[in-house]
């Protein structure tokens, strides 16, 4: 007997008329699509999103090689292993403060502010000509945008998922691999790949 039922038998209450607010399986799959073309958008949105995110801090010994041999050589090893550290760390601690702020806004809004703190830590770290500059955009500024973009771009797909949703995730969660392999030929600054694959 549940608690509910033992409360109503207490007050002289029916057992019959307390009843469970259980869905039934025709409101589950209403509540769930499980697919449609809205459904499936916000997958391929979540797939752009972890390419851009995950794929993009899985490439980031393309940049540690880059600073190390062309764009910051006086820096030891040590210090320029500081900008993907940094990026690793914000990424999953603003990505913390995302799935808040997604909860309480919608994903719409820290998709939209991580974006652009992602653009502008890359425009800004275009324009670096100091070691610090770098470690200011590309590590603490980008890092911020991708903690706010990754999380909403994750938890979204199970809003419109039940019966998919392990796929779906899945799909979603392989941008990371994506990214990292398309990022790391993409982004191949001092031709080592291109050259390797020469000779």
């Amino acid at each position: 007997m549940s608690i509910d039922s033992e409360k109503a038998e207490a007050k002289g209450t029916p057992v019959d008329s307390v009843k469970e607010d259980q869905p039934t399986h025709d409101e589950i799959e209403h509540y769930y699509p499980d697919g449609g073309i809205r459904a499936w958008l916000t997958a391929l949105g979540g797939l752009i999103s972890f390419i851009a995110t995950i794929g993009f801090l899985n490439a980031g010994s393309i940049f540690q090689s880059y600073y190390a041999t062309t764009g910051f050589p006086e820096q030891s090893h040590s210090n320029i292993g500081w900008i993907g550290s940094i990026q690793g760390w914000g990424c999953f601690f603003f990505g913390m403060w995302s799935g808040r702020l997604s909860d309480r806004y919608g994903p719409t809004l820290p998709m939209a502010v991580g974006t652009f703190f992602m653009v502008f830590g890359n425009m800004m770290s275009s324009l670096a000509n100091e070691f610090y500059q770098v470690l200011l955009s590309q590590g603490l500024c980008l890092s911020f945008g991708m903690g706010l973009a990754f999380t909403p771009a994750l938890a979204v797909q199970s809003q419109w998922f039940m019966k998919r949703r392990g796929l779906v995730v899945g799909m979603v969660m392989s941008g990371q691999n994506v990214g990292g392999a398309y990022n790391q030929i993409a982004m191949d600054f001092n031709g080592t790949i291109h050259k390797g694959a020469e000779s």
